[in-house]
């Protein structure tokens, strides 16, 4: 038990201001936009761009390689992002959940998530009309 007063804010085991709590729902889901939108929230710059170099490494290599590893290192990305986030935040004290955060990673995440599952498909039935069209011998179509 200590007789002495709390600490002065800017002092004790944190130098400078005290560290700000993030929702781990918001942190999260601005991760799975594969932005690394989560981690600007956090001000975690470093993480943030090394996700953005695999991010753009995966993504470049995916389009010119065009195998399912790519694809699926993709995935696991998107997981272990989304994952690491949430646990990231978690490990910090937080009070409630911040709606605006909340909305603002839900509104990027989304519509990413919409356009790449939208391309994916495309691709797909392009893929499934040209292996149509060379097994009919209609190199035309």
């Amino acid at each position: 038990m200590s007789f002495l007063p709390p600490p002065a804010p800017g002092t004790g085991p944190y130098p400078g201001p005290r560290p700000v709590a993030h929702d781990p729902l918001a942190v999260a889901l601005g991760n799975a936009s594969l932005l690394g939108l989560g981690y600007l929230m956090m001000r975690r710059w470093k993480t943030a761009v090394a996700n953005w170099l695999v991010t753009a490494t995966l993504v470049v290599l995916a389009v010119v390689l065009r195998e399912l590893w790519c694809e699926l290192a993709i995935a696991g990305l998107w997981v272990l992002v989304t994952v690491h986030g949430w646990f990231l935040a978690r490990a910090q004290p937080w009070q409630a959940a911040v709606r605006r955060k909340r909305l603002i990673a839900l509104g990027v995440t989304v519509p990413i998530l919409l356009v790449v599952g939208l391309l994916r498909f495309d691709a797909s039935r392009i893929d499934g009309s040209v292996t149509g069209a060379r097994e009919a011998g209609d190199c035309g179509a």
